[in-house]
């Protein structure tokens, strides 16, 4: 069974691999096109795997050598670029046994790039619920929510100032019985009123 290769209409940077007149696979022309100009096309279907696989990994290598990712957002990249999911899994398996890939110190990058942007475990989880990631380690807010509030220039006496102050937090993230409790701890020592009186 032959491949032929075109490239696509309208989009020039993607080919696409016919197979019997249909659409087999779209990939992307600058990842694969030294690759399958080397091989007969009779030969192309064969070998497409073993094509994939050597591609996927050296784009890979190029990704993680310019930053550090997640094994989720490799993943996504490898598959916009056309590359299989069973084969995009297989190559983040050999980047993490190769010691390139290691989730759980990006994670801990992440939460701490987080907390320092001033966000709160609520607002992270979400954002990491989005990149797919399913497992977080424990986030402290008391120790954020301090550095944050120590930053903040607030007339303590202000009940409508201390309540937008309250919000802000409540917005980026932050659980609301921890915020409280910050807030209290940190006014002890500026003034005699606390949230609740």
């Amino acid at each position: 069974m032959e491949l032929e290769i075109k490239i696509k209409s309208g989009d020039f940077r993607t080919l696409l691999l016919l197979r019997d007149g249909e659409v087999w696979r779209e990939v992307s022309k600058c990842l694969f096109m030294n690759e399958l100009r080397k091989i007969p096309p009779r030969e192309i279907l064969e070998g497409f795997f073993a094509i994939e696989e050597r591609v996927g990994r050296r784009y890979a290598l190029h990704l993680l050598s310019r930053r550090a990712m997640l094994s989720s957002d490799l993943v996504g990249k490898l598959i916009a670029k056309g590359i299989s999911e069973k084969t995009a899994q297989s190559i983040v398996q050999y980047c993490k046994d190769k010691g390139f890939l290691d989730d759980e110190q990006q994670i801990a990058r992440l939460i701490a790039k987080e907390q320092r942007k001033g966000y709160g475990a609520k607002a992270i989880q979400f954002k990491f619920r989005q990149k797919g990631v399913r497992y977080l380690p424990e986030i402290h807010e008391k120790e954020a929510i301090s550095k944050w509030i120590a930053k903040q220039k607030i007339d303590w006496s202000d009940r409508h100032t201390v309540n937008k102050l309250i919000a802000k937090l409540l917005r980026r993230g932050f659980s609301s019985e921890v915020v409280i409790n910050s807030i209290n701890d940190y006014k002890s020592g500026h003034a005699n009123w606390s949230f609740g009186d």
